[in-house]
């Protein structure tokens, strides 16, 4: 690993001026400041998030096209505030975040955002491309360099980078442990099947994650129905009335359900309200929602696959800092760990809150 000392040889300078203009004090001109700089990249040398600003005159603004961090049971409010870390960071250094929120159920709510953020004296954009369709032809008409979080669009020419889940992975993996949940359940000559619930909004990126997750049941275990419930609206009452309709006409209760989003919430409040029965179904589904743990403390929800979206909305701050104010080569993809979390270890997870 390159040091400081490092970098002064190849600049041919002093340690302490290099120490000076990374820690930005002192006087330097800036064509010191500038083979520091070269040496740096050279060596592959990051020093810490607080010796990034070297001697920084131009405010530089970046933008984050977002849903509204209510939405998908406040998914969206753990995004936000691994940017809004970020932020706090990178703020001492003259750089401003500006986020542009948008209702991810609406398509002229996504596009306007998209368009105000565009217009903007933007440098750059972090954007959640959870409505493709609506965003490919904004992106596709410009040349600024933006990275996406969560869902991508992996054909866009001006794509710096995605970071974000293995969807279709993450769908097989969640495949195998409803197998290993029900494989108990499951008697021959009976017909039974796993409910499937597709949420409101669905996009490529949750399509993937019902398509793997189909993919790993139906060849492991082709005697289980698979049945879709679509839901319209992002809402617990809605998700209630919908399971409600679909058990008065099927009758017969599901031997486990998936949901492909953190709607399991919503998911685990109606079972644990229809009484012992219904929480005895086996529950698959994504995120830790703060203030909703207790259905993974109780078991209601057996397994949550989580995505780390803080992590997600700081990386993406970084990555775009990174890329725009320092120049440097940052990694097309970044795929986030298929962290599985239980009632038995939820409380070593980042985000749990007891209580």
């Amino acid at each position: 690993m390159a040091t400081m000392k490092d970098i002064a040889e190849a600049a041919g300078i002093s340690i302490g001026t290099v120490d000076r203009i990374i820690h930005n004090r002192g006087r330097y001109s800036e064509e010191t400041a500038e083979l520091v700089r070269k040496a740096m990249k050279e060596l592959n040398y990051t020093p810490n998030i607080h010796a990034r600003g070297l001697k920084q005159t131009k405010k530089h603004i970046f933008s984050v096209v977002l849903p509204k961090r209510e939405q998908d049971g406040g998914y969206w409010r753990l995004v936000e505030e691994g940017i809004l870390k970020a932020a706090n960071e990178l703020a001492s250094f003259g750089n401003d975040i500006r986020i542009f929120p948008f209702d991810r159920y609406s398509s002229a709510s996504c596009i306007n955002a998209l368009y105000m953020a565009l217009s903007s004296d933007t440098e750059g954009m972090l954007i959640a491309a959870c409505r493709p369709d609506d965003m490919r032809a904004p992106l596709e008409d410009t040349d600024l360099p933006y990275i996406f979080i969560d869902t991508n669009i992996p054909d866009l020419k001006q794509r710096t980078a995605y970071i974000g889940q293995d969807s279709r992975q993450s769908g097989i993996l969640a495949g195998k442990l409803m197998s290993l949940l029900i494989s108990g359940r499951a008697s021959a000559g009976q017909d039974q099947y796993v409910l499937v619930v597709d949420p409101p909004g669905s996009n490529f990126h949750l399509y993937n994650r019902i398509e793997g997750f189909r993919y790993y049941m139906d060849a492991v275990m082709p005697e289980i129905r698979l049945i879709t419930l679509k839901a319209e609206v992002d809402n617990e009452s809605h998700f209630h009335s919908r399971l409600k309709e679909f058990h008065i006409k099927n009758q017969a209760l599901p031997i486990g359900i998936f949901a492909a989003n953190s709607s399991v919430y919503y998911i685990a409040s109606f079972l644990e309200k229809e009484g012992d029965e219904y929480r005895s179904v086996p529950l698959v589904g994504y995120d830790i929602i703060p203030g909703r743990e207790s259905a993974i403390e109780k078991g209601t929800i057996d397994f949550i696959l989580t995505q780390q979206p803080e992590v997600q909305g700081y990386r993406g701050i970084i990555m775009l800092y990174d890329h725009i104010v320092l120049r440097k080569e940052v990694s097309k993809e970044v795929i986030m760990p298929l962290n599985i979390i239980t009632r038995e270890n939820i409380h070593t997870f980042t985000g749990y809150m007891n209580g």
